[in-house]
């Protein structure tokens, strides 16, 4: 698998090179200043330069396929081994054999690959679909699946009305195999009747697949359905994000989202310790 992880010295000499192209071809400039800058999935570079830009995320897609490599592949610990490790023992030989095999097919289909990273692509999604980790990429894309209503509605929002932007309510986990743990629940209880008060346009509901691990439930898909069923909230009025795996992520991709569907970072004070803390 070395073969396929990229070296720094790698990810530093395909950069000059993606800048290079940059600056003499129309088709990649179009391409870095309209969808890949637009989509704000690289928002912490947006204030550089199209090349800086297109060279930064780029290596933040390399290191992150070394990083799918390393823990599903040789075995290196994540960081939250409880909810992230692999499914099996990465050290034995059945597993060993069994990556064997798809750097095999992987090899197969070498002459139909055209982009310099596909291999390496490759194999990182193919440990994470053997290790059931591959809740990063469900759901998506969020904007034209369990977000469009919500994404549409932002555009017509008169945010003067409203003392904040957004409700965020991050997920509480839980220790068994339920859809929406008792504590998950009061959380939403909460953002209807913060919601109902006029405190904001829009709940953001944070939580992914995570508690217990590998659990068949993304908390925010099943908070977003609570809203719904059980507090009368329209679909309009909800965003959910699945994909945050504790507190820091919570809030990470609250304001990434937000950043991507438009609402305003100006007026942005969050009700996070409304919903979390349950306090007000």
């Amino acid at each position: 698998m070395d073969a396929l992880r990229w070296t720094d010295e790698e990810i530093s000499a395909s950069s000059e090179i993606l800048i290079a192209l940059y600056s003499s071809e129309t088709t990649m400039r179009k391409v870095v200043d309209g969808p890949l800058r637009e989509r704000g999935m690289y928002v912490r570079y947006h204030q550089r330069s199209g090349a800086e830009l297109l060279a930064q995320a780029w290596t933040d897609a390399a290191r992150g396929m070394n990083r799918l490599i390393d823990v599903y592949g040789e075995g290196k610990k994540p960081r939250y081994a409880e909810i992230d490790s692999a499914a099996f023992d990465v050290a034995s030989p059945a597993y060993g054999q069994m990556v064997a095999t798809v750097a095999q097919i992987i090899g197969e289909e070498d002459s139909k690959m055209h982009l310099f990273f596909e291999p390496s692509l490759a194999l990182g999604l193919r440990l994470l679909e053997i290790n059931k980790r591959d809740e990063a990429g469900r759901l998506e894309p969020l904007e034209l699946k369990e977000n469009a209503a919500a994404v549409k509605k932002i555009r017509t929002i008169d945010w003067a009305r409203f003392p904040y932007t957004v409700i965020v309510v991050p997920g509480a986990g839980g220790d068994r195999n339920w859809n929406l743990s008792p504590a998950g629940k009061l959380r939403v209880e909460i953002a209807a009747r913060r919601y109902r008060d006029g405190k904001a346009p829009l709940i953001l509901v944070s939580g992914g697949y995570v508690h217990p691990n590998q659990t068949p439930f993304a908390e925010a898909v099943e908070m977003k359905r609570s809203l719904m069923a059980d507090f009368g909230i329209l679909e309009e009025a909800i965003l959910i994000d699945p994909h945050a795996r504790h507190t820091t992520t919570n809030m990470r991709n609250a304001a990434r989202l937000m950043y991507r569907y438009g609402v305003p970072f100006d007026r942005w004070r969050l009700l996070q310790r409304i919903v979390s803390r349950a306090r007000i």
